[in-house]
């Protein structure tokens, strides 16, 4: 099949200054959907069959790229019920019960989602017996904590999932039949709001994204890409249910999936090692508050190295989600201790809470830090909750940053919003817009946080990259956190192909 680009005519984008670059005034030339050319009018080469594209005095950079999002997920999440604002729990039962003859959500099974409970003093009401009696007896309803590591349903709703459980509280697999059931719609109502949502993604800048999705995700991005979706190159997630196929099909990371354009690779091999802060099962060394319980940890070390060994031997990096310190400690030295190292651009998600003196194997393996600063101020009284006197170690982004650590940014979508803007503005100030700071001796500088945005991982074009490129109002490595967040983009350029064009 030939590519979508292959056949595009060569394009000059004019009276542009560049991101990362000295000069005033820049040129760049796209040729083919890559960057055939960066200078100075004055030195412009000879072109024939060109588009000029007048710029105006804008910025030009490279796109924006999230590292972490859950497909399926973030296209049904316009489709729950919002709860990340309520303050207890008896105000998420109301807040459900106003959802249920609210026709907006049509569907059988009502599901809540983004619970924060950090504050919450009446935490201990959310159960089956509650939802029964406060919600509905005869609705299924599925209530999410922040992260979809922990799921509430009441009776009808276990039932619905043959699932016995007294309290109807699931913590992590226990509640996975259920947290992709929910999700399941026809592949046509899916695509359409996945299409919905990379075009969001477009409007932000963003050209690219690691897919982490707990699906057979090569399957799905085909079948998007044959019926015409071109907005986001992406690289999709494997995880274990789905690696014998894989397998089968002969494929390993950085892969071209056929019949995409080339726009779907195959991505990292998913390990989900621990639970999430919000519902206390991330595996820490210290207990949670007022408890014994220290979380959740999936895999026995022979386990994990097996999993982790076969992926490599196979090519696929892995892609290791770690949030409590005691699960980052795990499994960095696991993988230290490995026969095989994992492959270059493996990377630890999340990295949330971290044993500082443990940074340093990402160095010694190559391994990547995957972060999502969102997270830092979404989930700050819960971490102050709950990982009391930790907080310097939480999100650790400079003594990453310091130790020379690879980052990339990303958002977890729908787990906190898709918004590369905000994510960074959170890195360079450890608050959100008004809000109270967490540890602010751990933020970055702006090229940091900038490198580990850009699609290119860098903080300019160069000639040869894929033309994938952002046009915004200013330069991004002058502005503190409030000028990122007021930054406009104007185009979003995807191999040279505008997929967003501000009005």
């Amino acid at each position: 099949m030939t590519k979508i680009f292959d056949t595009m005519i060569s394009q000059l984008y004019v009276n542009g200054r560049l991101v990362g670059m000295e000069e005033e005034a820049q040129e760049v030339m796209i040729k083919d959907g890559k960057v055939e050319w960066i200078g100075s009018s004055e030195h412009r080469p000879t072109i024939h069959d060109v588009e000029i594209v007048d710029v105006e005095g804008s910025w030009i950079a490279p796109s924006m790229i999230d590292w972490h999002v859950h497909s399926k997920l973030a296209a049904n999440y316009d489709h729950r019920v919002h709860l990340s604002e309520e303050t207890s729990a008896q105000a998420v039962f109301l807040a459900m019960r106003k959802a249920l003859d609210d026709p907006k959500f049509d569907t059988f099974e009502l599901v809540g989602v983004d619970m924060r409970n950090g504050n919450w003093n009446d935490n201990h009401l959310m159960n089956r017996a509650t939802l029964d009696k406060e919600v509905s007896s005869t609705r299924p309803i599925y209530l999410f904590y922040n992260g979809y590591h922990t799921v509430v349903a009441n009776s009808v709703g276990l039932e619905r999932y043959k699932i016995k459980s007294e309290s109807g509280i699931l913590h992590e697999t226990e509640g996975w039949d259920i947290t992709y059931g929910v999700g399941q719609f026809e592949d046509e109502v899916m695509d359409k709001w996945i299409s919905t949502w990379a075009n969001n993604a477009a409007s932000l800048g963003i050209t690219e994204i690691v897919d982490l999705e707990i699906d057979f995700n090569i399957r799905d991005w085909q079948r998007r890409c044959k019926n015409g979706f071109d907005t986001l190159r992406v690289h999709t997630g494997i995880y274990d249910p789905h690696f014998p196929d894989a397998v089968k099909r002969g494929v390993k990371s950085g892969d071209v999936v056929p019949e995409t354009n080339g726009l779907v690779t195959v991505g990292p091999y998913k390990i989900v090692t621990d639970g999430g802060l919000g519902s206390q099962t991330a595996f820490c060394h210290d207990a949670y508050p007022d408890t014994t319980f220290h979380g959740i940890f999936s895999f026995t070390a022979t386990e994990l190295e097996e999993m982790t060994q076969r992926a490599t031997n196979h090519g696929f990096k892995l892609a290791i989600h770690a949030i409590g310190d005691q699960a980052n400690s795990v499994c960095l030295k696991l993988l230290a201790s490995n026969p095989v190292p994992p492959l270059n651009g493996s990377t630890i998600e999340h990295a949330q809470l971290l044993n500082l003196d443990d940074i340093e194997i990402f160095n010694e393996l190559g391994l990547i830090a995957s972060v999502q600063p969102k997270h830092l101020v979404d989930d700050r009284e819960t971490c102050l909750k709950y990982w009391p006197g930790r907080e310097h170690r939480a999100w650790a982004l400079k003594s990453l940053a310091d130790a020379g650590v690879a980052m990339k940014f990303g958002s977890d979508s729908p787990v906190a919003e898709m918004d590369p803007w905000e994510a960074m503005a959170v890195a360079v100030s450890r608050r959100r817009a008004g809000g109270l700071p967490l540890s602010e001796e751990q933020a970055v500088d702006v090229r940091t946080a900038w490198v580990s945005s850009t699609s290119n991982g860098r903080l300019a074009l160069q000639v040869g990259d894929k033309a994938d490129m952002v046009i915004i109002d200013r330069n991004p490595l002058e502005c503190d956190a409030t000028g990122l967040r007021a930054t406009t983009v104007f185009r979003t350029i995807l191999g040279g192909r505008c997929t967003y064009r501000r009005a």
